[in-house]
């Protein structure tokens, strides 16, 4: 935001173009949703891989018949799906959002990156989830909670934020 609305008008300027400090934001925009994705898919991987090997050296050397109760040893000993992975899975598919929404007219092939990052996702996701995470309890639920109030401000700020782009 501060490239965006407030450098033009600092001690440092923008660049005397038609674009003035649009070409900035889309650079540093780019930048920054390439690496956060990068960053949150290798951390997932590394995880994935630490329970793989983990769950390979367990089941090393083990009859065929015996399979059946590891996979219950193994369900049983698997990570839970806890409240902070739940914070941490919203979390990206809200920022994702809020990139997509508030900064589409300066940067319009973000809303590219964010379909085939979140669909990326979502695989890594589900199969994060139904591999090596224990399996949850089912409990009813009568919409998103909380994330829906966050949801409609993020709507909110990405139409001042749109206004603004387009007014400066």
């Amino acid at each position: 935001l501060y490239i965006g609305f407030v450098k033009q008008f600092s001690y440092q300027g923008c660049p005397d173009t038609t674009a003035g400090c649009l070409d900035e934001l889309q650079r540093y925009l780019f930048t920054y949703f390439v690496t956060r994705l990068l960053v949150h898919l290798a951390s997932d991987m590394f995880l994935v891989f630490i329970a793989r090997s983990q769950l390979a050296r367990e089941t090393q050397g083990n009859p065929e018949g015996e399979r059946i109760n590891m996979h219950l040893q193994i369900q049983a000993k698997s990570q839970e799906y806890d409240a902070i992975m739940k914070v941490d899975d919203w979390t990206e598919n809200v920022l994702t959002f809020l990139f997509l929404t508030c900064f589409n007219v300066v940067l319009p092939v973000i809303a590219l990156l964010a379909l085939l990052t979140t669909m990326l996702e979502a695989r890594c996701l589900a199969h994060r989830n139904c591999c090596f995470l224990r399996r949850p309890v089912p409990r009813g639920a009568e919409g998103i909670g909380e994330w829906q109030q966050l949801l409609e401000t993020v709507e909110f700020l990405a139409v001042l934020i749109n206004v603004g782009f387009a007014v400066f």
